[in-house]
């Protein structure tokens, strides 16, 4: 059975869908011996009950505001800014693995123990979150657990070639209400008694009027199931604070939408988590799974992790725009990902990213189990995954050892990349990586 989903097209006001909540609590400035300078800062307790527990985004006025950090960024461009190695802290010299150092870090009047901290370290093609432990006031340095999956071979004997490499990686540090020290950063604080609340830097320096705070509360406004088909989910409409999932869909279609700010996660998932024999994590994104699907003129901006990720056979994306994704420029996220054969990728444009711009691959026949490594690629007859007249630039703006165009391993086999317009990287623009074979 055929189900259209679609905006009336007469309607006086553009049609939005959200994944935001306002937060409405009674505002109050904060007096508080933590904060150095808090006569903009605004408490309020959160609600118990219709806000998720730990939220991590909120919105002022409609724009993104940024959980108290540092290096702080520009909350009146927090996409363009987060995307700048200008706004992490570089490790120095003594930085090892499990050890960070920065001289900047004795400024801070306080103990930075119990953040989190977000690092791109290493071969820097990954970023990892680890809690912050043994830093204490006016030291230069704090420790993290040395558990970090995917090293690729970085040893952490500082007797090895490639321990140099740690001293010259990014952080940043967020999660500690001292860090709160800039118009549009926010805190969210669990009391002894696990009441929610809310530390808000006003950007206004007045208290936020009532209807002018929102919360994300849910990834996803569309939520199509498994076992689903024939939908068609069709615009104009705009998407705002969530985004769409299909779990498994055949001969379903999305198109004419504009997603704004749709995922986003605090901490990054371990990548290999089941290969460790441990539970696979979640991560939300804009995942659309299933068979003869078809996305086109969809434009979606300002996601910190994935963008669109296309999975499953005979399947078409076109004319969509992907923009200002993977902030924390880790190769686990993803502006524009294809997985499957006899795929259509046209005609889409993707700039401003952290890592890779768009990812191709036809899966092989799967390891037998978790850890197992994968089969012999199935034979080339059949295979083909097309990549064409795309326009890809200002990419791998964070992470290093990056390309805009990128694939990799026997998954590569029955690629077909032509006619894509690839500049203004800051290092590889098209890739097919180690083991790669059998493709155009």
């Amino acid at each position: 059975q055929n189900i259209l989903i679609r905006s009336d097209t007469q309607a006086k006001s553009a049609v939005e869908l959200s994944g935001l909540r306002v937060l409405d609590v009674n505002w109050q400035q904060l007096e508080d011996s933590r904060l150095t300078d808090g006569h903009c800062v605004f408490s309020g307790e959160v609600p118990s009950e219709g806000y998720p527990d730990n939220f991590q985004q909120i919105f002022f006025n409609g724009s993104m505001m940024v959980e108290a950090r540092w290096p702080n960024l520009d909350v009146e461009h927090v996409a363009q800014s987060a995307l700048s190695r200008d706004t992490w802290a570089p490790t120095e010299m003594g930085s090892i693995y499990g050890t960070i150092k920065n001289a900047d870090l004795r400024q801070h009047p306080f103990s930075w123990n119990g953040a989190l901290a977000t690092l791109q370290v290493a071969h820097q093609f990954y970023t990892w979150t680890r809690p912050v432990a043994n830093h204490t006031k006016g030291s230069d340095s704090f420790e993290y657990t040395r558990d970090l999956p995917g090293l690729a071979g970085w040893d952490a004997n500082p007797k090895k070639e490639k321990s140099k490499g740690w001293e010259h990686n990014q952080f940043f540090l967020s999660g500690k209400l001292e860090a709160l020290d800039a118009p549009g950063e926010w805190y969210l604080e669990t009391t002894p008694s696990n009441t929610k609340i809310l530390h808000f830097w006003s950007p206004t320096c007045a208290k936020p009027p009532q209807g002018s705070v929102e919360v994300k509360v849910r990834d996803y406004v569309l939520d199509v199931g498994a076992d689903s088909s024939g939908i068609d989910i069709r615009g104009p409409l705009t998407i705002r604070g969530g985004s769409v999932r299909m779990a498994g869909c055949d001969s379903c279609a999305v198109s004419n939408i504009d997603i704004l700010y749709p995922t986003y996660n605090r901490e990054i998932p371990e990548m290999f988590s089941q290969n460790r024999g441990g539970k696979p994590q979640f991560v939300n994104k804009t995942g659309l799974i299933g068979t003869h699907l078809r996305v086109s003129n969809v434009t979606f901006s300002y996601s910190n992790n994935n963008g669109i990720e296309l999975v499953g056979d005979h399947n078409i994306i076109e004319n969509c725009l992907v923009r200002y994704t993977d902030w924390l420029g880790t190769l686990t996220y993803v502006p524009l990902s294809v997985k499957g054969n006899n795929v259509t990728l046209t005609r889409c444009t993707v700039h401003d990213f952290g890592n890779a711009g768009i990812t191709a691959q036809i899966p092989n026949t799967p390891p037998s189990a978790p850890g197992e490594p994968d089969p012999v690629p199935k034979p080339m007859n059949g295979r083909r995954l097309e990549v064409s007249y795309t326009h890809i630039y200002r990419g791998g703006l964070v992470g290093k050892d990056t390309a805009a165009l990128y694939t990799g391993g026997w998954k590569s086999a029955g690629l077909h990349w032509h006619h894509n317009w690839v500049h203004d990287a800051t290092e590889k623009c098209v890739r097919a990586d180690d083991q790669s074979r059998n493709m155009t």
